[in-house]
């Protein structure tokens, strides 16, 4: 049995996150018009709603996270939750809410040396260290919440700031 969680949101930003979250621990892929995450977490529970918690702590982390490294103004939601049993049969869990799409553009760059090597850097490569550093440390984890909800006002930034400082010192 595997759990599978359909994602809701920008694709330009769950195509962007796609191309780092690639681990049994943490994976976002395109499955068809879609993109899903698939998280090694998962394999113990036994119900949705679990799986649906587990996925809004992760969220509330990632859409920080985006938001900061590829500037998305849209938060990525859960769209719906599906139960795969060992004989391919689906069981779909679904939620209905509102969703805008503003739209968001970022630049992946590719460099090939003389050597032929190849080197991809994307905009949403910090994002991975972030989680895995919100995962570790409270102060990281509030940070990324504080962004995610508020990173537009002075307010807002002076927040991020404070948590920050306290982190760190004066």
């Amino acid at each position: 049995m595997e759990w599978v969680v359909t994602l809701s949101g920008n694709a330009h930003v769950l195509e962007e996150l796609s191309k780092v979250f690639n681990t049994p621990d943490t994976c976002i892929q395109r499955d068809n018009e879609h993109f899903v995450l698939k998280s090694r977490d998962w394999v113990d529970f036994t119900s949705c709603e679990q799986v649906r918690d587990h996925t809004n702590e992760i969220l509330a982390s990632l859409n920080g996270a985006a938001k900061l490294s590829l500037g998305s103004h849209s938060s990525i939601t859960i769209g719906s939750i599906s139960k795969i049993h060992n004989d391919g049969s689906r069981h779909t869990y679904v939620s209905v809410k509102f969703v805008a799409a503003p739209a968001t553009i970022t630049i992946s760059a590719r460099i090939t040396r003389a050597d032929g090597t190849i080197e991809e850097f994307h905009p949403a490569d910090p994002v991975v260290t972030w989680m895995d550093l919100s995962q570790r440390d409270a102060n990281v984890k509030r940070a990324l919440y504080l962004i995610e909800n508020d990173f537009e006002t002075w307010y807002g930034l002076y927040k991020v700031y404070e948590v920050i400082r306290e982190d760190v010192g004066d």
